[in-house]
């Protein structure tokens, strides 16, 4: 029996490679499982409160695309219209299925895996890759920190490095014809869409590849003409960021992400090495891949634009930048980056890339060392024993979270803090934990100290004095006042955010805000209500309807282009031809 089950797993892995990549994803979910134990990272209650506000609006299908009405303490503070907002969406939908912050956790961990699995998988089989490589190079990117940021921290880029290898498929026509397509538009808005640092990756590496191929280009007038039109459907696909982008930011000064003041020590090359050991071969096979690279002259263009694209990112990586020099000019897409560890996910593509053609069209010594099999088990254990270990840490009383920085953890014993993720009542475990992270809020005044402290004194200590509740497009906050006064209400308000005081509309200058924008306006004695409404921009909602319909129309478009090349693929392989990246 045990014989007919591994006969059977080895058919599914070789014959059906797809399905054995859901095969894999979910072997890598059992120590979870098992253990029933979470995962709470560094970014988790950030995005929790994300999702979470998107899970209730889809819930009560009160659709409020600027205002966080449900999450972020119900502060009426815009996040999610800022950050990737139809992923936000997803996340939500995915939190009402799975119903407890646990089932999502799986649930989420899955999808994040089959999307990148599948992602590198289809991109390798595009260049001709031999599918046993693609789909040994696609488990082994499961294992590598790109993906396993998510999983182990909560870190938002790995769901950019899902989609990465995918969106790479557009670099393949400008190596091979010298040519841009449609696609170049839409890879481009699905990643912009979907993490907005991930996309300025990803047109980083377009860069020297475009370059090259309009260099090259017989017909330079039409390959511009082509690239505007790629251009308009990316802004087509990204007109509901762009015009609430503009909005926000036109009316108000919003306050940055967090700016990383060490990121000389987030560098691969001093604390963060450790995400080029992830697995721990990803070291061996860039030192190889390099020198076959430096030694070997006949290698394909595509392969030599890829290896040293790659060398690129892992120096951007390192502490070969001055990156304490850049963040001291205040450069802004320097304090964008915050982490330079994370170059290291467009690296791992492109290496992994890189790999595989090598494996598939040349045969070199060095790269005897790289075999499929033991490479994918060792991948896939390294990943279960670190899971195993990070699951552990949950049993702990005092270290079942990965970061206790800037949070605030209810007076309650630790274990009720933990049964809360397993309650259907989603709120439970973010009303326990709270993070005073104060991105893209409305900045009033100078301020000099700590604002994830105000947003912990002004917000965070004062929710238990007053009540807030939703009805329609309305945050309602009602409280006891003990004398006729000013008093700080806990909540946010932008240049287009109304407020209703006991059912008078309060004119600006009847409004205080402190340095991070929180309310304080006049109370009356005994009953208070005030209600918060914002207003969406004008033809805001002709901007959201512009960029789904586009959005479903390219989806369409691209599903029919795939369904294309598979026939292409599949006559080729039939009448034998081969298809293979020029030389």
């Amino acid at each position: 029996m045990r014989k007919k089950w591994c006969l059977l797993l080895k058919s599914i892995l070789e014959d059906h490679p797809l399905l054995g990549l859901v095969v894999v994803s979910l072997f890598l979910l059992v120590p979870q499982m098992i253990s029933r134990n979470m995962i709470v990272g560094s970014d988790s209650i950030f995005h929790f409160n994300r999702f979470y506000d998107t899970a209730m609006q889809l819930e009560e299908g009160n659709f409020q695309y600027f205002s966080s009405m449900y999450g972020f303490q119900q502060s009426g503070r815009i996040v999610n219209a800022l950050y990737s907002p139809y992923l936000a969406y997803l996340q939500g939908g995915l939190l009402l299925i799975a119903k407890t912050w646990f089932n999502y956790q799986l649930l989420s961990n899955f999808l994040l895996y089959i999307l990148s699995g599948c992602s590198m998988y289809l991109l390798l089989k595009k260049l001709k890759v031999k599918t046993k490589i693609a789909f040994a190079m696609a488990v082994i990117y499961l294992s590598t920190f790109a993906v396993q940021y998510w999983i182990t921290r909560q870190g938002f880029s790995s769901w950019g490095a899902a989609l990465l290898p995918i969106c790479l498929t557009p670099i393949i026509s400008m190596t091979e014809k010298n040519d841009v397509k449609l696609d170049l538009g839409f890879y481009t808005a699905l990643m912009f869409q979907t993490h907005f640092l991930s996309a300025l990756f990803l047109v980083m590496i377009y860069l020297p590849f475009y370059l090259r191929a309009f260099v090259r280009s017989a017909q330079k007038v039409q390959f511009v003409l082509k690239t505007g039109l790629a251009i308009g459907c990316f802004a087509l696909l990204t007109l509901n960021i762009w015009h609430a982008l503009f909005q926000v930011y036109s009316g108000n000064e919003i306050l940055a992400p967090f700016i990383n003041q060490s990121m000389a020590e987030s560098t691969l090359t001093y604390s963060s090495f450790y995400c080029l050991f992830t697995p721990f071969f990803l070291f061996i096979i860039i030192v190889k891949v390099l020198i076959v690279a430096c030694k070997v002259k006949n290698l394909s263009p595509f392969l030599k634009m890829t290896i040293w694209t790659s060398v690129f990112f892992l120096i951007l990586g390192s502490n070969l930048i001055p990156w304490t020099f850049l963040l001291e000019r205040k450069i802004k897409i320097v304090q964008l980056i915050q982490f330079p560890f994370r170059f290291v996910i467009p690296a791992t593509v492109l290496i992994l890339v890189a790999l595989a053609l090598l494996l598939n069209d040349y045969h070199f010594d060095k790269l005897k060392i790289f075999k499929l099999k033991p490479m994918v088990v060792l991948a896939i254990t390294q990943t279960v024993i670190l899971q195993i270990v990070l699951l552990g840490n949950w049993a702990k009383s005092d270290e079942y979270i990965f970061s206790l920085i800037n949070t605030t953890i209810a007076d309650v014993p630790a274990h009720q803090v933990k049964d809360a993720f397993y309650s259907h009542d989603l709120n439970l475990a973010l009303h326990y934990i709270q993070k005073s992270t104060p991105d893209y809020l409305p900045v009033h005044s100078e301020f000099d100290g700590s604002r994830y402290k105000l947003y912990q004194k002004q917000i965070i200590a004062k929710e238990l004095s007053f009540e807030k509740s939703v009805e329609g497009d309305c945050l309602v906050v009602t409280w006891d006042g003990g004398k006729r006064e000013k008093i700080q209400v806990p909540v946010f308000g932008y240049e287009d955010t109304v407020l209703r005081l006991n059912g008078n509309v309060l004119d600006k200058k009847d409004v205080g805000y402190s340095e991070i924008g929180v309310v304080t306006i006049p109370q009356k004695l005994d009953n208070n209500r005030l209600e918060l409404r914002y207003l969406p921009p004008k033809f805001f909602n002709w901007s959201l309807g512009i960029s789904l319909l586009s959005c479903a129309f390219s989806l369409v478009i691209v599903v029919l282009g795939r369904i294309k090349d598979a026939i292409s693929q599949n006559v080729g392989d039939l009448t034998g031809h081969v298809y293979p990246l020029k030389r």
